[in-house]
């Protein structure tokens, strides 16, 4: 019976501390980002803020800007479950949608981790990109 009231605590703390997002359309993040870039993870560097809040310093090998400007040093908040940040891994492949100021938009800002094999990981890239290319038809550029 402990041992169950311990797992139903954990759940429950879990869900407490859990970010939630209403899922927006690739096309809502494409128009609140200032920059979106794609490129894989090749450093990772925690820092401490003068307030002593914990934030990732993430280098970036892009490989495609899709709007803005080619961001390669982008700061996330370490996630605390206020949906603030995002947590990234080394090696891994993302599209960050990023502010003016480099930060990354927050777990519910589009930022996603692209998986080579995973077919919803490349459409979603494979709409930004659309999106991008129509941006950039409908402005001239």
């Amino acid at each position: 019976m402990h041992k169950l009231i311990i797992l139903i605590l954990i759940f429950v703390a879990n869900d407490a501390l859990a970010c939630s997002c209403i899922k927006a359309e690739p096309s809502e993040y494409f128009a609140q980002a200032t920059n979106i870039n794609y490129g894989r993870v090749i450093g990772l560097e925690i820092l401490v803020d003068d307030k002593g809040n914990e934030l990732q310093q993430v280098l970036i090998a892009n490989s495609e800007t899709l709007k803005g400007s080619n961001t390669s040093l982008v700061f996330s908040q370490l996630d605390d479950g206020t949906c603030k940040g995002n947590s990234f891994m080394l090696g891994y492949h993302y599209v960050i949608f990023t502010t003016k100021d480099n930060w990354t938009t927050g777990v519910c800002g589009g930022t996603e981790v692209i998986l080579p094999k995973a077919n919803f990981s490349q459409d979603y890239l494979n709409t930004l990109r659309e999106i991008s290319l129509n941006e950039a038809i409908s402005s001239g550029s």
